[in-house]
C-alpha cells in the first residue's frame, strides 16, 4: 500500500521499514472518529496479493491552554509577575481544557519549579470539587489531585491554584508553575505559567507602646522621649539615618533635642525648625539604641507651657519608614521641701518620730515652697501611705486656718488622706501644710516607721511627691494584776462635814482630787492617798449660791487647772489645784457665747480644749486652753440647726472619746448620743449623727474604756448599757444589756457614777439607792462584762448612800461621796495581788514569814 495512496485519510500515516519489522507512523492528528480501518494489501512479482483490514482504535490526549484567547501572546503558555507584598496570584489567564475523545480527566500534577526562597509555594484557595483528593504526596512545591472528574470539574480545579511568597526579601527572577492532565491513558503536554518576581524595597519599621502623653516640668532633669522604640527592616542590615523633628508646639530657644554621639551616629540639631537629624551607617539594633536615648529638654524656667509633638523616622538610604510620635505636655511645677533648711538631712524629705500616746506635728522644723510661675496653688493632699494600726492612726489639719484661706478639707477613709483644694497663695498652703498633724490612739502601736506623702498642685503639673517618715516609739506599760475588789483604807471614813450636797468628785491624772458642792460655792482639793487629809471646804472668789448647781469639773494637769461649770448661773470658772480663781467667763459678756445653761464640762485628752455643753443654748462651746496659764478663749459654739447639727437639745453631759477624735453630748429628753468628730488640730466639731440611747433608757452616767472602743452608761432605768464606737466614724451601736437583778448582776440602781478601771478589765459603778460599789470584770477584746464582786453599806458604812465614785490613775485608788448624811468619803484600795511583771526574772523570793505563789482556777491570774 503506497503511503498517501487512496482516500483522505491515507496521508496520515507512513509504512516505515526498520530493516526487521513493518512499521506504520501516524503523521497526524487521528482522525475525529473514535476507530477507523487500514487496508493493507501485500504482493509479489509474480501478480500474487493478499489484502488485510485492520480496525484501529484511537485515543487523543487532553490538551491544556493557561491563557485560551491568546491574551497574553504566549498561548498555551502564559507569562505573569509576582510583586513582592501581592496576594496569592492565580498562574494562569482563561484557563481551558480540551479533550476530542470528551474523556473524563483522573489526575492532574501542579509543580512549583525554581523556588529558592523560603515562604514560596503554590496551594489551593478553596475547597476542591467534589470526588477530587489531594494526593499524599503533595507538598508545598508539587501539588497532585486524583479522582474521576469532568473537564470543567478540573477547570474549577485549575482555577484554585494559587502561587504565593510571603518573604519581605524575595530574590528576583523566574518561577515556573507547570501543569498536566491526565485521561488515565496518557498525560497531556506539560504547559508552563513563568513567573517573575519582583522584590520592592521595605522600609524600615519603628514601632512603640508609650502612647500615654509625657510631662516635662521646668525641675525635671533631660527626659528620653521613646525609650522603648523598636526598629526593625526586613530588608537591611543596616540603616542610614534617622530624623527626630518637634513637629507642633516648637519654643525656639527653650526647646532641645539631644543625642550623644555613638556607633557610628552622629547627631545635630536645627534650632530653627527643631529638628535632631542622625547620619552615619550602622545596623538596625544601633539605631535603635541610638533613638531610645534621644532625650527632650528645655532649660527655661518657667517655661512655654503647652503640648509638643515629637516624631521619629528612620531611613535605609531608599526610603523612610513610617512616623511614631509622642505627645509632650510641659508645664510648670511648684517646688515642694519639708524640710527647708534640712535639719533633718533628709531634704527634699523630712524625718521625724512619734512616742505613744502623744501627738505630732509633722513638719515641725519648717518647709519651704516656691512656683517661678504660680502666686497661687489650688490644692495639696497628705496620705498615710503605709498605716499599721487601722483607724487608731490618722492625720488631720487645721481646717480652720485652712477654711480662712478659702481652702477647703476633705478626709478620705479612717483619716489616712487629707484633700486641699481651692485658690491660695503659696504662704497660706505652706502655713496649712505645716499644720498637719499625725495621731495614733493604739494602746499598743506598730512600731513600724510610717511614711506621710505630700503633693501640692498649681493647677498646671502637681508637685513631685515628698515624704515624711516618721519613726514610731511604743511606750512600755507594766502589766497589773487585780482582783477587781476594794478594801476600805485607813483614812476612810472622814466627814464631809462643809458639804451640802456633793456635784462632782473628781482624781486627776497627776493624784489630786476634788470635791465640790452643788449648792455652795464651796470646794475642797487634796491629794490623792490611801489616808487623805480633807481640808476644810473653801469659798471660790466672785462664785455665788448654785453656781456649781447641776453642772459638771474637768481638770487640766498641765497647768493644775479645774474647769467648773454650773447650769443655773451660766458661768465657767477656771480654778487652781489650791482653790485660786484663775478666770471667770460668763455667757454674753466679753464675747463669749455658749454657756447659757452651762452644765457639762470636759477637756480634750491633748489638753488643748475645753468643752461646754450648754442646755439653753442647745450648743456645745469651744475653748482654747492657754497651755501655761491655763486660762480659756471663746472659740466658738457649735449649735443645734447650724451645719447641720441635729438633736442637740438640751445636752446634760458631755464625754470625750481617749482618743480625742470624736465628742459625744447626751439629750436626756430625746435619749439621744449627739456624736461629732473633733478635729486635733483646732477642736473644732462636725456633726456625725445621732444614736438611740439603748430602750430609750435615761442616761445618769458614763464613761469610755481605755481603748476608746466600748461606752459603758448607766440609766435610772437599773440597765447597764454597753456601746460599741466605730473609731473612724465614732458611730456608736448597742452590744449588750445587762439588768439589775438579771444572771447575777446587781448594783446597777440609779447608776450615778460609772468608772473603768485604767487596764480595762473591771467597770465599776456607784449605786446610791443601794449604797452599794460593785465590780464588774470586763473582756478586754469584747467589752462584755460578767457579775464581779459587790460592795455595799453592810461592808463599809462610807457607802450609805454614794452617788458619787472615781478612780485614780493608776487604778490604784478609789473615792466615794455620799450625797446625804453622814456625808463621808470612801476611800478604798485594791484587796488581791497588785503586782508588776519583771522581763527574765530568775527568781521568786518571799520576804518575811511564809509565802506560796501559785496559778488561780483562771489560769490567768
Amino acid at each position: 500500500l503506497a503511503a498517501g495512496d487512496g482516500d483522505d485519510d491515507n496521508g496520515r500515516f507512513t509504512i516505515v521499514d526498520d530493516g526487521n519489522n513493518v512499521l506504520l507512523k501516524i503523521n497526524a492528528a487521528l482522525p475525529t472518529q473514535p476507530t477507523f480501518t487500514i487496508r493493507i494489501r501485500v504482493a509479489d512479482n509474480h501478480g500474487a496479493s493478499h489484502e488485510e483490514a485492520f480496525t484501529l482504535i484511537g485515543n487523543h490526549r487532553p490538551i491544556l491552554n493557561l491563557d485560551a484567547d491568546n491574551s497574553l501572546g504566549n498561548s498555551p503558555d502564559v507569562s505573569l509577575t509576582f510583586t513582592e507584598g501581592d496576594a496569592p496570584l492565580a498562574p494562569h489567564d482563561g484557563l481551558s481544557i480540551t479533550d476530542v475523545d470528551g474523556s473524563n480527566i483522573t489526575t492532574v500534577d501542579i509543580v512549583l519549579v525554581g523556588a529558592t526562597d523560603a515562604g514560596e509555594s503554590i496551594s489551593f484557595a478553596g475547597s476542591l470539587p467534589a470526588g477530587l483528593a489531594l494526593d499524599g504526596l503533595s507538598t508545598t512545591t508539587f501539588l497532585r489531585v486524583n479522582g474521576v472528574g469532568s473537564l470543567g470539574d478540573y477547570e474549577q480545579l485549575y482555577q484554585l491554584v494559587r502561587y504565593n511568597h510571603t518573604s519581605q526579601n524575595p530574590t528576583a527572577g523566574n518561577r515556573f508553575v507547570t501543569f498536566q492532565a491526565s485521561d488515565a491513558a496518557s498525560f497531556s503536554s506539560a504547559v508552563t505559567a513563568t513567573i517573575t518576581v519582583v522584590p520592592v524595597n521595605d522600609p524600615p519599621v519603628l514601632t512603640t507602646s508609650l502612647t500615654d502623653t509625657l510631662t516635662f516640668t521646668n525641675n525635671s532633669l533631660p527626659t528620653a522621649v521613646l525609650p522603648d522604640t523598636t526598629v526593625t527592616d526586613d530588608d537591611h542590615s543596616v540603616l542610614a539615618g534617622a530624623t527626630i523633628q518637634i513637629t507642633s508646639g516648637y519654643v525656639n530657644g527653650e526647646d532641645l533635642l539631644q543625642f550623644t554621639n555613638q556607633n557610628g551616629i552622629s547627631g545635630s540639631f536645627n534650632a530653627a525648625n527643631g529638628t535632631l537629624t542622625l547620619s552615619g551607617v550602622a545596623s538596625v539594633a544601633d539605631y535603635q539604641t541610638a533613638l531610645q536615648s534621644v532625650v527632650f529638654n528645655n532649660h527655661a524656667d518657667p517655661l512655654a507651657a503647652g503640648n509638643r509633638t515629637v516624631r521619629f523616622t528612620a531611613t535605609d538610604g531608599t526610603d523612610a519608614s513610617t512616623a511614631v510620635t509622642r505627645t509632650l505636655f510641659l508645664g510648670n511645677q511648684a517646688v515642694l521641701s519639708l524640710d527647708g533648711n534640712n535639719s533633718a538631712g533628709n531634704a527634699p524629705n523630712f524625718n521625724t518620730s512619734f512616742t505613744e500616746g502623744g501627738g505630732l506635728r509633722i513638719l515641725s522644723d519648717g518647709m519651704s515652697l516656691t512656683d517661678s510661675a504660680h502666686t497661687n496653688l489650688q490644692g495639696a493632699t497628705i496620705t498615710l501611705t503605709n498605716p499599721q494600726d487601722g483607724s487608731d492612726e490618722y492625720v488631720v489639719v487645721d481646717d480652720t486656718l485652712a477654711a480662712g484661706f478659702g481652702i477647703t478639707v476633705s478626709y478620705g477613709a479612717n483619716g489616712h488622706s487629707i484633700t486641699l483644694a481651692g485658690a491660695a497663695t503659696l504662704d497660706e498652703y505652706r502655713q496649712t501644710l505645716e499644720s498637719v498633724h499625725y495621731f495614733n490612739s493604739s494602746l499598743q502601736p506598730n512600731t513600724t516607721s510610717r511614711l506621710v506623702e505630700f503633693v501640692v498642685d498649681n493647677g498646671e503639673v502637681a508637685s513631685d511627691p515628698r515624704t515624711a517618715t516618721i519613726a514610731v516609739a511604743a511606750v512600755n506599760s507594766a502589766p497589773t494584776i487585780r482582783s477587781g475588789n476594794f478594801v476600805e483604807t485607813g483614812g476612810s471614813g472622814q466627814l464631809l462635814t462643809a458639804l451640802d450636797i456633793a456635784s462632782n468628785l473628781l482624781l486627776t491624772d497627776d493624784h489630786r482630787a476634788l470635791i465640790v458642792d452643788r449648792t455652795f460655792p464651796v470646794l475642797a482639793t487634796f491629794p490623792q492617798d490611801v489616808e487623805p487629809t480633807v481640808p476644810a471646804f473653801t469659798g471660790v472668789a466672785g462664785a455665788t449660791l448654785y453656781d456649781f448647781a447641776t453642772g459638771s469639773a474637768s481638770a487640766a494637769s498641765d497647768t493644775n487647772t479645774f474647769y467648773l461649770a454650773g447650769r443655773v448661773r451660766d458661768k465657767l470658772f477656771a480654778i487652781a489645784y489650791d482653790g485660786t480663781l484663775i478666770q471667770t467667763l460668763e455667757d454674753g459678756v466679753g464675747g463669749v457665747d455658749g454657756l447659757d445653761g452651762a452644765t457639762a464640762t470636759v477637756v480634750s485628752p491633748d489638753l488643748r480644749h475645753l468643752y461646754v455643753a450648754a442646755f439653753d443654748d442647745d450648743s456645745v462651746t469651744l475653748f482654747d486652753r492657754d497651755p501655761t496659764t491655763g486660762e480659756l478663749t471663746f472659740r466658738t459654739k457649735f449649735a443645734n440647726g447650724q451645719n447641720g447639727i441635729s438633736g442637740l437639745t438640751d445636752p446634760q453631759q458631755l464625754f470625750s472619746s481617749p482618743d480625742g477624735r470624736h465628742l459625744i453630748a447626751y439629750n436626756a429628753a430625746t435619749a439621744k448620743w449627739i456624736v461629732f468628730a473633733r478635729n486635733a488640730v483646732t477642736g473644732a466639731l462636725s456633726f456625725v449623727g445621732q444614736f438611740d440611747s439603748a430602750g430609750g433608757a435615761s442616761v445618769l452616767s458614763a464613761a469610755f474604756s481605755p481603748d476608746g472602743r466600748h461606752l459603758y452608761a448607766g440609766t435610772a432605768d437599773s440597765v447597764l448599757n454597753v456601746y460599741s464606737r466605730n473609731p473612724a466614724t465614732g458611730a456608736l451601736a448597742i452590744e449588750a444589756t445587762y439588768t439589775e437583778g438579771v444572771d447575777g448582776f446587781a448594783g446597777l440602781d440609779e447608776a450615778e457614777s460609772i468608772l473603768v478601771d485604767p487596764d480595762g478589765r473591771h467597770v465599776y459603778i456607784a449605786s446610791w439607792p443601794n449604797s452599794s460599789l460593785a465590780a464588774l470584770a470586763r473582756d478586754p477584746a469584747t467589752g462584755l462584762l460578767s457579775p464581779g464582786h459587790l460592795l455595799d453599806d453592810d461592808d463599809f458604812d462610807v457607802l450609805t448612800f454614794a452617788n458619787k465614785a472615781a478612780i485614780s490613775a493608776d487604778g490604784n485608788l478609789l473615792y466615794t461621796a455620799g450625797f446625804l448624811n453622814p456625808r463621808r468619803l470612801g476611800v478604798f484600795e485594791p484587796f488581791g495581788m497588785t503586782r508588776t511583771f519583771v522581763e527574765n526574772a530568775t527568781a521568786l523570793n518571799v520576804f518575811g514569814g511564809n509565802g506560796a505563789a501559785t496559778i488561780g482556777d483562771d489560769g490567768g491570774t
